[in-house]
């Protein structure tokens, strides 16, 4: 087994979210974001799903150290694993779009050599449904190092504005008051 695409089904309204990916993701998180025609997810849905009391099928396969790609929708989810979750309840538009994407990350994993893999651990997003975004580690670190140097850099030009526009000792009160 190379590679594994789960499509979950949590819900049965709305968008098939990428929610979790196996280790080693990048090179098939790739495909989906360069071409899955309605990409949503993001690899930060992975820490709200670990912290659900469920399992996918695909947790068996992670465990294992197998590559893959772990969709779901989630809208109305009121009925999952109850008497209500039937087949009537799935929207044709998301068996479509979720159809539609599988067959499109499928199509680019075939023309793939899929024995090149990368062991990154890449980060993914989409904008606005309509392109996938991914990065890897090096970028990431990169990323927290200017939003920490930016960040500094607004905590010193907001107080250096508060201390001109108020003084010292109203800015140290307000800080004692506010910590």
């Amino acid at each position: 087994l190379s590679a594994y695409l789960q499509v979950e089904s949590i819900g049965s309204d709305g968008p098939a979210l990428l929610f979790e990916t196996g280790p080693g993701n990048r090179w098939l998180v790739d495909p989906w974001a360069r071409h899955a025609p309605h990409p949503r997810g993001g690899s930060f849905a992975v820490e709200i799903y670990q912290r659900l009391p469920n399992d996918t099928d695909f947790s068996i396969l992670s465990r294992n150290e197998i590559a893959g790609l772990n969709f779901a929708p989630v809208g109305d989810s009121y009925a999952y694993h109850t008497a209500r979750d039937t087949p009537e309840l799935l929207a044709p538009q998301t068996i479509r779009d979720t159809g539609e994407n599988v067959v499109s990350i499928l199509a680019a994993l075939d023309a793939t050599d899929i024995t090149q893999r990368s062991p990154d651990r890449g980060k993914y997003f989409d904008v606005a449904s309509a392109a996938g975004l991914v990065y890897g580690a090096n970028l990431g670190r990169l990323l927290a190092i200017a939003a920490i140097v930016f960040g500094v850099v607004a905590w010193v030009r907001v107080t250096a504005t508060a201390v001109r526009m108020a003084g010292m000792l109203r800015w140290l009160l307000t800080a004692v008051w506010s910590a």
